[in-house]
């Protein structure tokens, strides 16, 4: 199960959108002599899921770092 991150509706929607975009193109790669394998199917839906959260963080961390960076810079700059 995933739980969302995002709090507002349209956030979690895209959210969950890219989340169903992610397995579903995983789901795409594989073969119809594989159909049977739900344990091999379901880890690597669970893998690639998990890849997007982790950038999704990933992306959320530096966002805050630039933003903290920058506010510094702004702080050094009205030092006289």
């Amino acid at each position: 199960m995933i739980e969302l991150e995002e709090n507002l509706i349209e956030q979690s929607f895209l959210e969950l959108q890219g989340y169903i975009t992610v397995a579903v193109e995983a789901l795409k790669k594989i073969s119809i002599e594989n159909k049977d394998n739900s344990e091999e199917i379901f880890h690597l839906v669970n893998l690639r899921v998990g890849d997007m959260r982790d950038r999704r963080t990933i992306g959320k961390v530096l966002k805050k770092i630039t933003s903290v960076a920058e506010l510094g810079s702004a702080i050094m700059g009205l030092k006289p």
